[in-house]
């Protein structure tokens, strides 16, 4: 899709919903000069003609001409489209435009003028606080105040990129690019630092506030479910100990202490907990194995379901904890029962 602005701009119906690409490529188009764009009125330069009607300016013989001889456009599959709408042009190109401004008379009259030579105002000591560099090129930037290094820049004299794309071909590399760049910058003044936007941590920050939020509901909801699972444990116990009764007045007369029956029913419930906490990890850990499956399809990121070890391993002591403390008051039920009366118990 290309924007309403530059279909306009190649004389192309900017209403289309669709366009043929036979509509576009060998399409000729003409670029246009400083010296054949500008003209000097006095102490300033205006639009050499009807700034709405500039087709007498592609018409003369200085004017380039360009035709498009290709046209890109992102993978289908790729899910995340990072190039720039517009038309693109080669290096060369560039180059040759950045020469021809430098020897324009507007760029000469630029670089000896203490003002702005289209508007006749003075350059401000700051940066740009008004109005654009495409108000200023058609002469409508009245209101605006630049410093003449901009103004140069706008003229086309300026051959320093204002911007590099860089586009790693995975976040190993990504990492090394950043890694570069925060070396070059160290013990660096300001002005010769350079500034850059790592777009894959900026949407990884983004998505991880989305993340956090989530998770935290779905520890509330465990938390939830753990507590519900301390009180069943811990029922679930207590009517062992009645079902047991009979059986600890047993131990209790063959000389078993309190603690030896506090004991039993504490081992019970380690087993318990342990072979819960492990099942758990093993169903995780399987489940892991789809949901990568599913998420490549979806996403083309590899394992990004991963159950780390030590995760793992405390997820089975909070298990097992959680049952010991869940069977504590049972077990301590268990332990003070009198053994005759649990002898007497059917």
């Amino acid at each position: 899709h290309l924007d309403q602005s530059v279909l306009s701009a190649l004389g192309l119906d900017k209403t289309a919903t669709s366009l043929d690409f036979k509509d576009l490529l060998g399409l000729e188009v003409r670029a246009i000069p400083n010296n054949i764009y500008y003209n000097a009125m006095g102490p300033v330069f205006t639009v050499n003609g009807d700034p709405k009607n500039l087709h007498p300016l592609y018409e003369d013989e200085q004017a380039i001409s360009l035709k498009v001889v290709g046209i890109l456009r992102p993978n289908p599959d790729n899910k995340i489209n990072i190039l720039t709408r517009g038309m693109a042009y080669s290096d060369a190109l560039s180059l040759q435009l950045i020469d021809l401004a430098k020897d324009s008379e507007i760029v000469k009259a630029q670089q000896k003028a203490d003002y702005n030579v289209l508007t006749g105002q003075e350059f401000s000591e700051g940066s740009s606080t008004g109005g654009g560099t495409g108000g200023l090129t058609g002469g409508q930037g009245q209101g605006a105040t630049v410093t003449k290094k901009q103004m140069l820049s706008v003229l086309g004299a300026d051959g320093l990129p204002a911007l590099i794309t860089l586009y790693p071909v995975d976040f190993n590399a990504k990492e090394k690019v950043t890694d570069y760049l925060s070396a070059w910058n160290t013990g660096k003044a300001d002005e010769d630092t350079i500034v850059y936007t790592d777009l894959a941590e900026t949407v990884t920050n983004l998505s991880g506030g989305i993340m956090d939020a989530i998770t935290i509901v779905l520890i509330a909801f465990a938390a939830i479910s753990l507590v519900v699972s301390l009180i069943m444990i811990g029922i679930i116990t207590y009517i062992s100990v009645l079902e047991r009764t009979r059986e600890i007045g047993v131990l209790r007369a063959l000389g078993a202490r309190k603690k030896d029956i506090t004991r039993v029913f504490n081992a019970e419930t380690f087993i318990i907990g342990l072979c819960a906490g492990t099942l758990g990890i093993a169903l995780a850990y399987l489940l892991t194995l789809p949901v990568n499956i599913i998420l490549k399809n979806i996403t083309d990121l590899d394992h990004v379901a991963q159950l780390n070890p030590l995760h793992a391993i405390s997820l089975v002591v909070i298990s097992i904890l959680l049952t010991l403390l869940g069977g504590v008051i049972p077990a301590r039920m268990a332990a003070r029962k009198d053994p005759v009366e649990a002898l007497r118990s059917e």
